[in-house]
């Protein structure tokens, strides 16, 4: 029997979208219904998010088996006690998960907030020696932001680092926030610092949009951080040095937890998830992508010969283990023993077609392919110093190849999800306009049958509700399969 599994969450913003991905691609390989529901945070202080906040409590033990809650996400205006007295209405009806915050009783998924934040702060300041910072937080009734601020304050008290008031710009974690710190540090309080730090990713992207609107060079001008690496951190321009959060491993383990409690096994002791300092070449680092391939020239040639190589495959893969996404043990493996299947048999086949099946099955997870060029550039580096003579020009030119593949591939993938969310994005408008434009029951039913398929929703549920004058409004939510 497929099991339904039910979604709270603020926003789809590329942090939640990130953690969501874990959880679909979870579903899909184990035929389990989704049914995510989109409300605003709690105790908010609009009318409007206070409205549509009315359908997390129209689900129930009838519609789903578990339920998945995004606990950080909702509760950014909300104190602990009151996420925990929210998340109780549900527990004692069905098994519940939390995401982002730590709850007694409850499975959570939590990051390390801590650890990977002060290192970055610490390379920033030993390895550049900044000493000159602004910093954009979270929304701070939020418990990662409140960590987060704690951790660069701690850190630049450590260093005797002075950070005036006026150099910390109040966010909320959204995309437009990046955009209003730089109005306000640059128009209003007419500051200047060396570099940005930002409390998540988005609006430090958002920052770039608006530094480079400016005219500045980054990371020439000012330099700028962020915090989750999020997919569009690695392919901005300049990539952005970040902190990793594993979201995509954390709404996966997330959603398997919640099904091994549904089905009655025992859960495990859950810590927190390992954070990780990303850096690229937005702190000022040189282009990292030319250092990960960079080779020492007196090393070359020291002549191994295949079958010692095919002794050193452990120690390739704790080499690769330096690519922040990782492949699986196996596959990291197996692009090393067909790369030298390639160059006994001089033939290009083994490794490309493997290569080439390789990038099929993570297109499928993640778009974002660009990872790949990492991989060949540590399988170089690794492999060049040993190789014979007579071989290098063959594995040259295998290399090249793999890089020409991966870009093709890569630019393919890009532009294909680039169109397909200008697409959905009009149909999304369009199809909006329609809604809220028709007060007829049936217009609406029509209109979403007719208008929801087209954005990959397969079935959907309408939801009448009566208010106190028994009058009747129209609500409706989504199931995916």
């Amino acid at each position: 029997m497929r099991r339904n599994i039910g979604i709270f969450v603020d926003n789809l913003n590329v942090y939640q979208w990130n953690i969501l991905k874990g959880i679909f691609a979870y579903a899909e390989k184990n035929n389990i219904n989704l049914y995510c529901v989109v409300g605003k945070p709690l105790n908010s202080p609009f009318d409007y998010e206070k409205s549509a906040n009315k359908i997390y409590y129209l689900i129930s033990k009838k519609d789903i088996n578990g339920l998945i809650i995004f606990t950080s996400a909702l509760s950014s205006h909300t104190p602990n006690e009151e996420i925990v007295r929210f998340c109780k209405l549900f527990s004692e009806e069905i098994p519940i998960v939390s995401i982002g915050l730590p709850l007694e009783k409850v499975p959570s998924f939590s990051v390390d907030n801590i650890k990977g934040f002060r290192e970055l702060l610490t390379h920033l300041i030993e390895d550049h020696g900044y000493t000159k910072f602004a910093f954009i937080t979270g929304p701070m009734d939020n418990i990662e932001a409140r960590i987060r601020y704690k951790v660069f304050m701690e850190v630049m008290s450590k260093y005797d680092i002075k950070v005036p008031e006026d150099h910390i710009y109040y966010g909320n974690f959204l995309h437009e926030a990046g955009k209003e710190a730089i109005r306000t540090f640059f128009d209003e309080r007419k500051i200047r610092p060396e570099i940005i730090v930002s409390s998540n990713d988005d609006m430090a992207l958002s920052a770039i949009e608006e530094l480079k609107k400016r005219n500045f060079l980054i990371p020439e001008d000012i330099k700028i951080t962020g915090f989750d690496d999020v997919e569009e951190a690695s392919f901005i321009t300049p990539p952005l040095t970040t902190v990793r959060q594993p979201l995509f491993e954390m709404g996966e383990k997330a959603i398997k937890t919640l099904m091994e409690i549904i089905e009655g096994r025992e859960v495990q002791n859950i810590e927190p998830l390992p954070t990780k300092l990303i850096i690229r070449d937005s702190c000022g680092c040189k282009y990292s992508a030319l250092d990960r391939a960079k080779v020492e020239v007196k090393k070359i040639n020291l002549n191994f010969g295949l079958e010692k190589l095919e002794k050193l495959k452990e120690e390739f893969i704790k080499v690769a283990n330096e690519v922040p996404y990782d492949l699986e043990k196996d596959e990291i493996l197996n692009l090393y023993e067909n790369f030298l299947k390639s160059l006994k048999e001089k033939a290009p086949e083994p490794f490309l077609n493997y290569l080439q099946k390789l990038l099929k099955i993570k297109e499928l997870i993640n778009p974002q392919l660009g990872y790949f060029q990492d991989y060949i550039s540590i399988l170089r580096r690794f492999l060049i110093y040993y190789i014979e003579k007579e071989d290098l020009i063959f594995a040259e030119n295998l290399w090249h190849q793999a890089r020409v593949m991966i870009s093709d591939y890569a630019e393919r993938s890009q532009g294909y999800q680039k169109a397909r969310l200008e697409e959905d994005f009009q149909e999304l408008t369009g199809f909006g306009i329609n809604l809220i434009s028709s007060f007829d029951k049936s217009s609406i039913i029509n209109s979403l049958k007719e208008n929801l398929p087209n954005l990959g929703i397969k079935s959907f549920y309408i939801i009448e509700q009566e208010d106190s004058q028994n009058k009747k409004n129209l609500l409706f939510w989504s199931l995916r399969r």
